[in-house]
C-alpha cells in the first residue's frame, strides 16, 4: 500500500512538472492535456501566484477559456496586492465576454479599476466597462460609465458606440443600445501583451 501511495505521488509530481514545462515552452494544448480533465481546477487549489497565472494561460491559449475563470478568480482573491492583479482582472473580464457573461465581465472590469489599472489600459477598461454594462441590460450605469470614459479619453476604443450610449441617442424601445454595444463589447476580448511573473505572456483568448 505504501508503495502504491508513493507511486501515485510520484506520478502526480511528474504530471505537475510536465504541464509547467510544456506551458513555459508555449505548448499550451499539450500542457492542458498533461493536467488531465480535472487537473487544472485541482491544481489551482494550492497553486502559487505564478502557477495560477500559468494555469490561466494554459486554459485560454489551449482553447478552453471557461477553465481560465477559476485560476484567475483565485489569483485575484488570494493575491490582490500582486503587481499583476489589475491585468489579471482585465483578462478575466475578457474571458467573461468570450463566454457571453457581460455582467460578470463588468464586475471584473470594475475590479480592475479598483485595483489600479495602468494608464496604458485605462481607455480600454473604461470602454469595456460601459459596453459590458450595456450588454447586460444595465443601461443607466452604462451611460454614466460611458460619460466618465469619454471625459477621460478623447478617442477611446469603440468611441462611436460610447458616444451614442452617453448621449442617449438610441432607440431604447428597440433595444438599439444593446445591439449597438454587443458587437463592440465582444471585440474587447483581444488583450494586449503584459509582463507576467514568468516572462512575456500573450493574454489573448483563442477561440
Amino acid at each position: 500500500m505504501t508503495r502504491e501511495i508513493r507511486g501515485s505521488r510520484a506520478t502526480t509530481g511528474l504530471r505537475d512538472a510536465a504541464w509547467q514545462t510544456l506551458a513555459e515552452r508555449g505548448e499550451h494544448r499539450a500542457a492542458y492535456d498533461a493536467l488531465s480533465p480535472s487537473g487544472l481546477e485541482r491544481r489551482a487549489r494550492a497553486a502559487s501566484a505564478r502557477e495560477l497565472l500559468l494555469l490561466a494561460d494554459v486554459a485560454r491559449l489551449s482553447g478552453h477559456p471557461a477553465d481560465a475563470v477559476v485560476p484567475l478568480r483565485r489569483f485575484l482573491d488570494a493575491h490582490a496586492s500582486h503587481p499583476e492583479a489589475p491585468l489579471a482582472a482585465i483578462t478575466l473580464a475578457r474571458v467573461e465576454l468570450v463566454l457571453g457573461r457581460p455582467a460578470a465581465a463588468a464586475s471584473a472590469f470594475e475590479r480592475a479599476e479598483a485595483l489600479g489599472v495602468p494608464s496604458s489600459f485605462d481607455a480600454e477598461v473604461c470602454a469595456g466597462l460601459a459596453l459590458a454594462l450595456a450588454r447586460s441590460g444595465s443601461l443607466a450605469p452604462a451611460r454614466e460609465a460611458a460619460r466618465r470614459c469619454l471625459a477621460r479619453h478623447a478617442r477611446p476604443p469603440h468611441h462611436e458606440a460610447l458616444r451614442r450610449l452617453a448621449e442617449d441617442a438610441v432607440d431604447e424601445s428597440a433595444n438599439d443600445p444593446v445591439r449597438e454595444v454587443e458587437g463592440a463589447a465582444t471585440a474587447v476580448d483581444r488583450p494586449a501583451r503584459t509582463e507576467a511573473t514568468s516572462g512575456a505572456t500573450d493574454v489573448a483568448v483563442e477561440r
